[in-house]
């Protein structure tokens, strides 16, 4: 009670350091626990493909459909192998008059439940996937279909429940009968479904192809097997069985494949890696970053770490009386600024690629495009419904296609050849649109022409990018020569004559670099409208009153298609709120240990400064003697910090294929909001001290 403001400062202090500590350390302790709650977590592994072809690189969450019966039958040490494989997000699950779409659906093995630790409520977890055409739902969602009445055995119709195989899109539509129930599945784990339907309702799960496929396939291993001893094994296998269909299907054998500087291989990935160290395309969700939970709990451990060196060190200076000493000395106050600095810099550095991704030219206008992402669900009455918006003078144009360049899209490739060289392939993205998509996303042609009507028939003419230009070696005339696309893994050809060019465009987020990508014209499904009025609502009242008045009974919903931009970079968005409240939180604590120290050292040197007072000392001189020897370690945290901060700061920007550069501003810009915290936390004590009378500073005992 006789110190009042070091006991408050040392509390303060110690109490901010222990709540980040305990914040952060559950945010940290929650991402490494996915996947952990499976009884044998620590023995299953997912299969993953890595290639290289040309210059492109591939890293595919997704494998072939054989891939599993083929490990589990080559490889002693593969106890069983299970699947699954994602449907599409059109799913219509249709009880008696209620018909519902929510919630996520997948295929999986009927041994899904023998691997994956989800118990089921209701239903024989060993026959409840035996059969085809069996159905499990989680509660929520069997009370969603028949409220309190016992699910079991009930038959739900299912349509447009297809999936991508190597010929096409695959629709297993029809009855399914519901043989169990499980609970959610639990937050922390890498993938969350709503209704599993066996993997015999699949016309696909039994296609022989080691080309094609998006199969998330999961190993059981047996007790002490070597991961990596095991991966080892996978290259033999891939080239036993992709061997025989490279060659018919690309005209080339497997040696002569990987003679050209292409590669493709399996490797392994254990379950609990998935979620903070995957690199792989085609995940079911987004996961963590393994290099965020690292710096998150460093800062955790530093400011804990500062807050217990303040509470020490100020006690001990206020038991001793030697702050003068303990103030300026074993680097605390260079370790706490150092540390402030770096989080200064990674505030700026992420602040600054945020706004660059947000002024970057993306390669089209995101602002006021309305995006309808399921207006296929209208069927045959879309066409109408697009003819009244047509009518509406506020919407300037509007485009069918269910290709976005941001949020969820559908998402084809193919595999193009070069007329100049047979050789030559490339995997490209492929965007089916119609003549009104590049004018109604603001995209820009380079060369030759957009899709028409008045040309009649374009089904075998394409538009591709610059980059697509580059990789074929087409710089020169483009337009007018033609690709080969493969139409089949038996080695089918077709022509394609490039009609156009469009300027390269982001269709996914700026980690990632622009691949090669052809337009086809074959619109369907979506529709992304371009608006131009300040009453933005209306238009939407307009477009939902149009909707339903077709009577189908669907739900209308929409999105902005600058708002699906912005949400694909939420990651880094939360990182920078962080970032900002841990570097705010972090340098109140180092102030608040400086301060403290401060306050003793004014304390101990209290007739020093009535003496200098008294000699003719300004306050600008006493206040300039107390705080240099402050501020001189200020400045050394600098040298600890700038070259940490860019360094770490450094490997951050790499993961963005088109990133910002770390200017020499921001280390300008961190020094002076630095010392300026510094200076201010160190005056409010030293210019008291200097105002006050020397004769009361004198008399002091």
């Amino acid at each position: 009670m006789k110190n009042k403001t070091m006991f408050g400062i040392n509390i303060a202090g110690l109490a901010l350091g222990l709540g980040s500590c305990l914040i952060i350390g559950l945010f940290v302790i929650d991402e490494l626990s996915y996947d952990q709650f499976h009884e044998n977590s620590d023995r299953i592994a997912r299969v993953y493909l890595n290639a290289k072809i040309g210059d492109e690189l591939i890293k595919e969450a997704g494998v072939m459909a054989p891939v599993a019966k083929a490990l589990l039958n080559d490889l002693p040490e593969v106890v069983d192998a299970t699947r699954i494989i994602k449907t599409s997000n059109r799913t219509v699950v249709t009880y008696g008059n209620n018909t519902i779409r929510k919630g996520k659906m997948a295929f999986v093995d009927p041994n899904f439940f023998e691997i994956f630790s989800l118990p089921l409520i209701k239903g024989d977890i060993k026959t409840a996937l035996s059969k085809p055409n069996s159905l499990i739902l989680t509660q929520e969602q069997a009370k969603a279909y028949f409220g309190t009445k016992d699910p079991l055995n009930k038959i739900v119709d299912i349509k447009d429940i297809g999936v991508h195989g190597p010929d096409g899109y695959i629709d297993n539509s029809g009855p399914y009968t519901v043989t169990g129930i499980i609970s959610e599945i639990p937050a922390n784990s890498h993938f969350h479904f709503d209704l599993l339907a066996s993997m015999q309702s699949n016309k696909d799960a039994i296609n022989q192809s080691w080309l094609s496929g998006s199969y998330h396939t999961y190993l059981l291993l047996g007790e002490g097997t070597d991961m990596a001893l095991l991966e080892a094994k996978l290259s033999t296998i891939t080239e036993k069985y992709m061997s025989s269909q490279m060659e018919s299907g690309l005209g080339m054998t497997f040696r002569e494949f990987l003679d050209k500087g292409n590669h493709v291989g399996l490797y392994l990935q254990p379950l609990t890696k998935i979620h903070l160290y995957s690199e792989s395309t085609g995940e079911f969700e987004e996961g963590g970053d393994i290099n965020t939970v690292y710096m998150f709990a460093a800062i955790a451990s530093f400011m804990l770490l500062i807050a217990c060196i303040n509470f020490m060190n100020l006690s001990t200076a206020g038991a001793s009386k030697r702050a003068k000493e303990i103030g300026i000395r074993s680097g605390l106050v260079v370790f706490q600024f150092a540390l402030s600095t770096c989080l200064i810099i990674g505030t700026l550095v992420v602040s600054q690629q945020m706004h660059y991704i947000q002024n970057k030219d993306i390669g089209y206008d995101r602002e006021e495009l309305i995006v309808i992402r399921d207006a296929g669900l209208l069927g045959d009455k879309l066409n109408a419904f697009k003819t009244e918006l047509q009518k509406d003078s506020r919407i300037l144009s509007i485009t069918t296609s269910a290709f976005v360049p941001a949020g969820p899209t559908d998402n084809n490739g193919a595999t193009l050849y070069s007329h100049l060289d047979k050789s030559q392939k490339l995997r490209t993205k492929v965007y089916n649109i119609d003549e009104a998509y590049i004018p109604t996303l603001g995209m820009e042609l380079l060369a030759g022409r957009n899709f028409s009507k008045d040309f009649g028939t374009e089904e075998n003419n394409i538009i591709i990018n610059e980059t697509a230009v580059q990789s074929f070696g087409l710089n020169k005339n483009p337009v007018g020569q033609t690709l080969e696309e493969s139409t089949n893994l038996k080695g089918g050809r077709r022509t394609l004559t490039i009609i156009g060019v469009v300027k390269d465009f982001h269709s996914r987020s700026l980690h990632e670099p622009i691949l090669p990508l052809m337009m086809k014209y074959n619109p369907y499904y979506g529709l992304i409208a371009r608006v131009k009025t300040a009453n933005m609502s209306g238009v939407i009242a307009n477009m939902e009153n149009q909707w339903k008045a077709l009577g189908t009974g669907e739900a209308f919903d929409y999105a902005f298609l600058d708002a699906l931009y912005n949400e694909t970079y939420i990651k880094e968005q939360n990182m920078n709120s962080v970032l900002k409240i841990f570097a705010i939180l972090t340098i109140f604590v180092a102030c608040l240990g400086l301060f403290g120290l401060v306050t003793f050292t004014t304390e101990q040197r209290v007739k020093e400064i009535g003496v200098r007072k008294v000699l003719g000392s300004s306050i600008s001189q006493i206040v300039t003697l107390l705080s240099k020897d402050f501020l001189k370690l200020v400045l050394l945290s600098f040298v600890i910090a700038f070259p940490i901060g860019y360094y770490f700061m450094d490997r951050w920007l790499r993961d963005f294929s088109y990133r910002t550069d770390i200017r020499w501003w921001i280390f300008v810009l961190t020094a002076v909001i630095t010392i300026l915290i510094a200076v201010i936390t160190i005056s409010l004590k030293s210019i008291k001290a200097a105002l006050q009378n020397p004769v009361k500073s004198l008399k002091t005992e």
